[in-house]
C-alpha cells in the first residue's frame, strides 16, 4: 500500500520529467563536422556508407523524430512567459529545485551530470545547463495556469480534497469483500471512534495501515474525476462525497477496506483546507498517538473506542501562516491530473492568438498534448436533422 501514495514526490516527478527528454539536438555536437563539403548546393551534416546527409535531409527526419516535442516547448514557453509574470518568489523557489535536481543527478550519474543535464535542457530549447533555474520558473507558472484553469472548472471536474482510513487486505479472508474477524475489529473501532466525535486525522494516525499517510491524518490530497492513478473503486466512492461527508467502508481488492471523508468540495473550502494541510507540514505536524492499541478480535467497537489514547499534533506551531504560499490546485495538476495541463496550455495559446503553418502541424501539437482531434470533437448533425432539412 505504500506505493499507493508515496511521499516526496514532487522532486521524482520533475527528475523524471527532465530525464524522460532524450537529447534531440544532435545538431550541436554534429555542426562541425564534413564542414564546407556540399551536396547538390547543400551543405553536408554527415555520412554514412559514402551516402551523403544534407542539411535539409537532416531536419526533415529530425523534425520527423523530435519537431512535435520541439514545437511544444517553443508554444509552452511563449505560452507561461506571456501569461504568469516572474516573481522573486518563484525564483527563489526555482533556484532550490534547481538545486534538489543537481544533487539527484550528481548522485545518479557522477561527474557526467552537468553534461546530461545540459543536453536534457537543451533538447527542450534552453541554451544548457545555466537553464536550470529558468526551466523550473517556466514549471511553476505552467502549474499555475493548469490551476487557473482547473479553478474555472471545479464542478465539470468534480474536484475534492480527501483523506482516507485504510484496513489492509488480510491473506486469511475467505470471501472477496467480507472483512475477516481482525479487519472487522478495526473497522468497527474506527466506526466507534467517529461516532465518539473524535477527529477523523486523530482516527486516521491511530487506525490506518497505509504508513505514509496515517501520520498526516490520513490526508490524500485535491483529486477529480480525471485522476487515473487511483484504485478505481476508490476513485468512484471520494467523487460521490459531499463536503464533510464521510464513506461507508469501501472495498478494494487491490488494498483491503477504505473510510474516506471529503475535505473540501468548493473552491472556497479548498483553499482553506490546502492552507491548513500546507501548514501543518512545514509545522511538521504528526496525529499519530503515544501508543496505538491493535484490537483483537474480541474486543468490542466500545471497548476499543474507550481504550485509544487521545492523538494530538505532535509538534509546536511555529510557521507564521502568512509565509505559507499555498496553491490548492497544485496537488492536482502536477500529480493527480496531468491531462489539464495540455488543455490549459492550449487554451491560452488560442487567447494569445497562435497560429500555425498547416493544419497538420496544429493536429500533431493537439495529439502531443494528448487533446482530442478538433475534427473528431466537431458536432455532427443528426440523421433526424439532416432528414428534416431535406424536406
Amino acid at each position: 500500500m505504500g506505493s499507493f501514495l508515496k511521499k516526496n514526490w514532487f522532486i521524482c516527478v520533475l527528475v523524471v520529467a527532465l530525464a524522460g527528454v532524450s537529447g534531440y539536438y544532435i545538431y550541436d555536437t554534429s555542426k562541425d563536422k564534413l564542414r564546407g563539403k556540399k551536396s547538390n548546393g547543400e551543405d553536408v551534416v554527415y555520412q554514412i556508407n559514402d551516402d551523403d546527409v544534407t542539411a535539409s535531409e537532416f531536419y526533415d527526419q529530425m523534425y520527423a523524430d523530435s519537431g512535435v516535442s520541439a514545437l511544444y516547448h517553443a508554444v509552452l514557453r511563449q505560452v507561461v512567459d506571456q501569461t504568469v509574470d516572474t516573481t522573486d518568489e518563484m525564483k527563489t523557489n526555482a533556484a532550490s529545485q534547481a538545486q534538489s535536481i543537481i544533487s539527484s543527478y550528481a548522485s545518479s550519474y557522477g561527474s557526467s551530470y552537468q553534461t546530461t543535464l545540459d543536453s536534457q535542457l537543451k533538447s527542450m530549447g534552453y541554451s544548457g545547463y545555466d537553464d536550470l533555474e529558468q526551466y523550473f520558473i517556466d514549471y511553476n507558472k505552467e502549474l499555475q495556469i493548469a490551476g487557473d484553469y482547473a479553478k474555472n472548472h471545479f464542478d465539470e471536474l468534480k474536484i475534492r480534497n480527501i483523506s482516507y482510513i485504510l484496513v489492509a487486505a488480510d491473506a486469511n479472508s475467505e470471501t472477496p469483500g467480507q472483512p475477516s474477524e481482525s479487519q472487522q475489529a478495526t473497522m468497527d473501532a474506527v466506526d466507534a471512534a467517529i461516532a465518539a466525535g473524535k477527529d477523523f486525522a486523530v482516527v486516521a494516525a491511530d487506525y490506518s495501515a497505509d504508513s505514509s499517510t496515517a501520520s498526516s491524518g490520513g490526508v490524500l490530497g485535491t483529486i477529480d474525476k480525471n485522476t487515473s492513478n487511483l484504485d478505481e473503486d476508490f476513485l468512484t466512492a471520494a467523487l460521490e462525497l459531499n463536503e464533510g461527508e464521510i464513506s461507508n467502508w469501501v472495498y478494494s481488492s487491490n488494498f483491503g477496506f477504505f473510510k474516506i471523508k471529503c475535505n473540501a468540495a468548493t473552491p472556497e473550502t479548498l483553499e482553506t483546507v490546502v492552507k491548513q494541510q500546507d501548514l501543518d507540514t512545514a509545522n511538521g505536524v504528526d496525529y499519530s498517538s503515544p501508543a496505538t492499541p491493535s484490537p483483537s478480535a474480541s474486543a468490542s467497537p466500545e471497548a476499543s473506542a474507550s481504550a485509544q489514547p487521545s492523538a494530538s499534533a505532535s509538534a509546536k506551531a511555529t510557521v507564521d501562516p502568512d509565509t505559507i504560499d499555498s496553491n490548492p490546485y497544485y496537488d492536482l495538476v502536477s500529480k493527480w491530473d496531468t491531462t489539464l495541463t495540455g488543455q490549459a496550455i492550449w487554451d491560452k495559446a488560442e487567447e494569445l492568438g497562435i497560429t500555425f503553418a498547416n493544419d497538420d502541424d496544429r493536429a500533431a501539437l493537439r495529439s502531443y498534448m494528448g487533446l482530442e482531434s478538433e475534427a473528431s470533437a466537431e458536432p455532427t448533425e443528426s440523421p433526424a436533422a439532416t432528414e428534416g432539412g431535406a424536406q
